[in-house]
């Protein structure tokens, strides 16, 4: 299985370094860098430097204003797009936004590698992603929800969901042997008047943006 490794290109001085070093354990056949508005020069400097591994690069131009949205939809993307192979994000490319890459890594259950003192560092990601693991009907009812923005009751998402009740709360609590929307932290709730208010999670909001917004992509040069 060939690899696949993403880089998130901002201004930071070491780039070419930290991805360097990350070839020692994760050799490239492919990079995918995603290059930050205000640092196509940097990009264009630090492709130079990569081209003596004959290593072949595509680069990916950021949205101006860069949130974690932007970050994760662009690297749920890409592995959309590498489905047969194993893809490997080095999120100390960037100070900025590490923590981002991290996150979206986590999502999409995509390898992670950082450098500490020299030694790479391999997060322990599970081969996870929450859209595999999310079916079509439970998907509708983050939508829904999303929708809405809050739902009062179960029985007010039932209806909304033209589904029994019982089926809704199998979705939203799951059972011994399937986590609910409410376990995976995709919904959370409330108790008012007897009735469990139900909103998304920063997370259930994230996995429904980016099943909205998989289309909208990022411009490539």
């Amino acid at each position: 299985m060939k690899n696949v490794v993403i880089g998130i290109i901002g201004n930071d001085d070491d780039v070419s370094e930290m991805l360097f070093k990350g070839f020692k354990n994760f050799y490239p056949d492919k990079l995918e860098l995603l290059i930050k508005q205000d640092s196509k020069s940097n990009a264009k400097k630090i492709t130079k430097n990569l081209q003596q591994f004959g290593i072949e690069i595509e680069q990916t131009v950021l949205p101006k204003n860069i949130h974690l949205e932007e970050i994760f939809l662009a690297i749920k993307q890409l592995s959309e797009k590498y489905t047969s192979h194993k893809l490997i994000i080095n999120v100390e490319t960037d100070y900025q936004t590490s923590c981002l890459a991290l996150s979206s890594a986590f999502v999409n259950g995509i390898q992670a590698i950082g450098i500490l003192k020299d030694k790479i560092i391999s997060y322990p990601i599970m081969k996870f992603s929450y859209y595999n693991a999310i079916n079509e009907k439970k998907l509708e009812l983050l939508k829904l929800i999303n929708k809405k923005q809050k739902i009062k009751s179960m029985e007010e998402l039932s209806k909304l969901a033209k589904t029994s009740l019982p089926l809704i709360a199998y979705h939203l609590k799951g059972n011994k042997d399937s986590q609910g929307l409410i376990e995976m932290n995709l919904v959370q709730t409330q108790r008012i008047d007897g009735k469990l208010e139900l909103t998304l999670t920063d997370l259930g909001k994230l996995i429904v943006s980016g099943s909205l917004n998989c289309s909208r992509k990022p411009k490539l040069k």
